[in-house]
């Protein structure tokens, strides 16, 4: 007999994955936040957009000049691959307001802060749910 056989494996519902709009992007891109974790909260969130990183790979990555071009150069932590990311304008801007290190801040707290600001959509970070394409065809560094 199996003791545990009456409990049911149930799964959390599915959450609907939503995309913020260009509009959404350009507003978060623009907007200046007086609360200095929200505006790195932001930084990072827009960082991610632009590079397709996940949180886990946020702080490990280097910068390499290939063919004139700038590329962020990744082993991912969840597939154990080397990922190899053009860098494009908006994420080699915020690379440089913080003179090329990322701040940190904690995976709940960065989390909590995303709620903060989240438009008021449920928005999916976890890149290998979602396939990361460049948004429009930015320039590249």
């Amino acid at each position: 007999n199996n003791a545990i056989a009456f409990v049911k494996n149930q799964r959390d519902p599915v959450k609907e994955v939503v995309a913020l709009s260009d509009t959404e992007l350009k507003i978060l891109n623009e907007t200046e936040f007086i609360h200095k974790p929200l505006q790195k909260t932001v930084d990072l969130f827009l960082f991610q957009c632009h590079t397709g990183l996940s949180y886990s790979d946020l702080y490990r990555f280097q910068i390499e000049e290939r063919n004139s071009k700038k590329w962020l150069i990744n082993f991912r932590t969840k597939t154990n691959t080397m990922a190899f990311i053009p860098m494009f304008e908006v994420s080699q801007k915020i690379l440089n307001k913080y003179k090329g290190k990322l701040p940190f801040l904690h995976n709940q707290s960065y989390n909590e802060y995303l709620k903060i600001i989240g438009i008021g959509k449920v928005v999916c970070l976890d890149v290998k749910k979602l396939p990361f394409f460049p948004l429009k065809q930015e320039p590249y560094v």
